[in-house]
């Protein structure tokens, strides 16, 4: 399980010469390090989540953004619990999405008790 951002595909795209387009270079990368699934955020304008099979493009809503300080690891620990539960990569990332939305809305990068218990409901079902 892979997670980058879009300025790391860049720099990955020119050190390993991969194609200029997104879902080829995405595609080539997983390939070249048997990777099985592969998260490319976009800050603001989402994520596109692949498991080498299909490729998901999560477009996010526009919000309030208090502090970006988190949100990659927000989307990084859903990454690895949808992993883990062998969710399909649409919700994945939805709920990925989402949560680190949630924590670009909050001062920090720690959530309130009631947002945890929140993402634990979604999680659970949606196993």
């Amino acid at each position: 399980v892979v997670k980058i951002n879009e300025s790391e595909l860049a720099a990955l795209q020119s050190y390993f010469n991969l194609p200029d387009e997104t879902y080829s270079a995405i595609n080539r990368l997983m390939k070249k390090f048997n990777v099985e699934l592969l998260a490319v955020t976009l800050g603001k304008d989402g994520a596109i989540l692949s498991n080498g099979k299909s490729i998901n493009y999560f477009k996010t809503e526009p919000v309030n953004v208090v502090d970006t300080l988190g949100a990659g690891d927000a989307y990084s620990a859903i990454l690895c619990i949808g992993y883990l539960f062998n969710m399909d990569i649409e919700k994945i990332n939805l709920i990925a999405n989402q949560f680190a939305l949630e924590i670009c809305m909050i001062n920090g990068a720690l959530a309130s008790d009631e947002i945890y218990e929140k993402y634990r409901v979604i999680i659970r079902s949606n196993k």
